[in-house]
C-alpha cells in the first residue's frame, strides 16, 4: 500500500509475491546486494510471462530500497507488523481469543519448546530427569501432565538419551493430556481414527498395554511413522490404512469402547512449529 498507488488484481498475486520476496531480501538478507535482489526479481517477472510487470517491479523495489530506513522504522513501531502474520489471521485470533489475542499471536512467533513424554513402562520421570542431568542436558518437569519434561534447550532426537531404546518420545505437553482423558482400562477396544504419526496411540499403550488398539490413517506414508514408533517403543497395535469416514471399507462391525479423533485441521494452532 505504501509503495503502489493501487492494489494489483488477484490474478497478479504472483507478481505481488515476487515483489514481497524482493523487499524481504532488501530489508533482511544483508548477504544479498540490493542490485542483485532487484535484478533477479525483475527477471522473475519475465519468467512467469508477465514482462509488463518488470517496470513496476523495478520501480517498487528501488523505492523500497531508497526508503528502507523509514519503512523499517514503521515496521518496528507497529506491533501488528511485528507479529508478522496476515491481517485475516490476526483478525480471526482477535475474534476467537478476546483480551488474550495478543498473547496468542505473539506465542505463535516464539521458538517452540521441545517436550518429551517419559515412557512409564520403562522408567519414571524422576529417574529420567537424573539421566538427562548425567548427560548435561537441562530439563524441567511440567505440572500437567505427569509424563512431560520440557528441555531448556532443544536438541536433536539422536542426542536425547534413551530415545532409540524407547525411554522417551517427543510430544507436546498438551497432546500428552489425551491419554488420561480416554480413561483406559484393560480389555477395552480403542480406535485412534487419525493416528499418524502415532504419538497418542503409543501414549495410550504405554499407559495401558492391555487394550486392543486399532490405529487408522488415510495416508500410507504417514501410517508408516505409526509403525516405526510402535516398533521403537515395543508396543502392539493393528494399523490400517483407510479413511475413518468410510467405515464400510475397513470396519469389522465390532464396536469400540473408546474413539480418539484428532481430526485434520487448518494447522493454525501449530504455526510456530510448522511456519
Amino acid at each position: 500500500g505504501e509503495l503502489m498507488d493501487k492494489n494489483l488484481k488477484s490474478k497478479d498475486n504472483d507478481l505481488k509475491a515476487i515483489m514481497l520476496c524482493g523487499i524481504a531480501q532488501l530489508y533482511y538478507l544483508d548477504a544479498i546486494p540490493a542490485h542483485a535482489a532487484i535484478s533477479t526479481s525483475v527477471e522473475l517477472c519475465r519468467e512467469i510471462d508477465k514482462s509488463w510487470g518488470c517496470k513496476l517491479c523495478n520501480a517498487v523495489l528501488r523505492n523500497a530500497e531508497r526508503n528502507r530506513g523509514s519503512f523499517i522504522k514503521q515496521i518496528k513501531e507497529n506491533p501488528l507488523l511485528q507479529m508478522e502474520m496476515p491481517r485475516w489471521l490476526l483478525g480471526q485470533i482477535r475474534q476467537n481469543w478476546g483480551k488474550q489475542w495478543e498473547a496468542v499471536a505473539n506465542a505463535c512467533n516464539r521458538h517452540p519448546p521441545l517436550t518429551l513424554r517419559v515412557n512409564q513402562q520403562k522408567t519414571t520421570r524422576d529417574d529420567y530427569l537424573k539421566t538427562l542431568s548425567q548427560n548435561d542436558i537441562s530439563g524441567h518437569p511440567q505440572t500437567i501432565p505427569d509424563t512431560a519434561i520440557t528441555l531448556t534447550k532443544p536438541v536433536s532426537a539422536v542426542a536425547i538419551p534413551g530415545f532409540t531404546e524407547g525411554l522417551v518420545s517427543i510430544q507436546d505437553g498438551a497432546a500428552q493430556l489425551c491419554a488420561d482423558l480416554m480413561e483406559l482400562r484393560p480389555g477395552l477396544r480403542v480406535l485412534d481414527a487419525c493416528a499418524a504419526p502415532g504419538g497418542k496411540s503409543c501414549h495410550m499403550l504405554e499407559q495401558q498395554p492391555d487394550i486392543e488398539l486399532i490405529a487408522l490413517d488415510s495416508e500410507a506414508d504417514r501410517l508408516a511413522l505409526v509403525t516405526e514408533n510402535l516398533t521403537r517403543l515395543n508396543l502392539n497395535a493393528t494399523t490400517i490404512c483407510a479413511d475413518a469416514s468410510q467405515p464400510d471399507t475397513w470396519w469389522d462391525k465390532q464396536l469400540f469402547d473408546r474413539i480418539l479423533l484428532d481430526a485434520p485441521c487448518s494447522g493454525t494452532g501449530v504455526i510456530r512449529r510448522n511456519p
